[in-house]
């Protein structure tokens, strides 16, 4: 059975603090992110053909020794390669890839690429495909690959990837597959926004069954409104899965109620765990209603909470860690 050992980004891994030491997998259903624009699916067809030509233009970046020839599809004996890995577990990607025939030995065409990285790329990964026949004590390299990242386009493109791939189909002959991998933005639509009529915002902090310990009704117009373009301009989950750690018990949860009046009626509510996160996953979400309804959960909840504590004078953010 064919194995893959990689070495990833790691900015593609997310590096939180766990409790107990233990993991989950957190799927996301969710649309996805971009706080500019109105949304809606007309944007999100526009990204998604961005990255269907994106990923056509990659392909061309690829440097292979000379000599390298194209093929029009799977030579015999590259299956180990026949695929889109690795690659990131979400509904927005978008792949294009080519095969190649290279007269050297997979370690010659490796190294060669290594030293040819594509313009504009940086190196991302790398790793490799084996098998253990039966019986046998010991595996043996059946394929190998490389990752470039380019640099994402805000709003567009979340992350551009070319990966090139290797495996022996004779003595001293390769088959490259390369592929070029995109993932698209769903741009935030304009229906999740807060909407217009707010006047008052009522903000706590509670540990759980616990009285608030802070609890701020904020009704100067301008706060309010710069309360409601803090939280308007986050960015919305992302589809996709990943593995999360074991949120702990009883962090503090603050609470964003906004209200036509004082004491008025309930526009929207949002609510976000005060945890001392390194960067901003979609493992700490800030949740967001409005209008009763559960919309797509948003990130970099835990900057909107610093940004909104400074603007109020009041801690609201979780402590850094030590």
């Amino acid at each position: 059975m064919d194995r893959m050992l990689a070495r990833i980004d790691c900015m593609k891994l997310v590096r939180l603090w766990a409790a107990g030491g233990s993991c989950a997998v957190l799927a996301l259903a969710a649309a996805g992110a971009a706080a500019a624009g109105d949304g809606g699916p007309a944007a999100a067809a526009g990204n998604r053909a961005s990255a269907a030509a994106d990923v056509r233009a990659l392909l061309g970046l690829a440097l292979l020794p000379p000599g390298a020839a194209r093929l029009p599809g799977e030579p015999a004996g590259a299956g180990t390669i026949d695929n889109e890995q690795p690659n990131e577990q979400t509904p927005d990607l978008v792949d294009a890839h080519s095969w190649w025939r290279v007269a050297l030995a997979p370690g010659a065409v490796v190294a060669y690429v290594k030293a040819h990285p594509p313009r504009g790329s940086s190196s991302s990964g790398n790793g490799y495909g084996s098998s253990r026949p039966p019986g046998s004590g010991s595996s043996t390299v059946t394929s190998s690959y490389l990752t470039f990242t380019f640099p994402a386009r805000p709003g567009v493109l979340d992350s551009r990837t070319l990966i090139v791939k290797t495996t022996a189909i004779a003595a001293g002959v390769t088959a490259v597959r390369v592929d070029a991998e995109d993932i698209w933005d769903v741009p935030r639509a304009a229906s999740e926004r807060i909407p217009a009529g707010v006047h008052e915002v009522d903000v706590t902090r509670a540990l759980p069954g616990k009285p608030p310990s802070v609890s701020v009704h904020v009704a100067q117009a301008s706060k309010v409104a710069a309360i409601v373009k803090l939280l308007d301009g986050l960015a919305v989950v992302q589809p996709g899965a990943l593995a999360c750690p074991m949120i702990p018990a009883g962090a503090p949860t603050v609470t964003f109620t906004f209200r036509s009046k004082l004491g008025g009626a309930v526009l929207a509510r949002a609510s976000q765990l005060a945890l001392a996160m390194e960067a901003a996953t979609p493992c700490d979400p800030l949740t967001l209603r409005i209008g009763g309804h559960q919309q797509t959960p948003l990130l970099a909840g835990s900057g909107f909470l610093t940004a909104v504590g400074k603007l109020l004078g009041r801690r609201l953010a979780a402590s850094p860690s030590p």
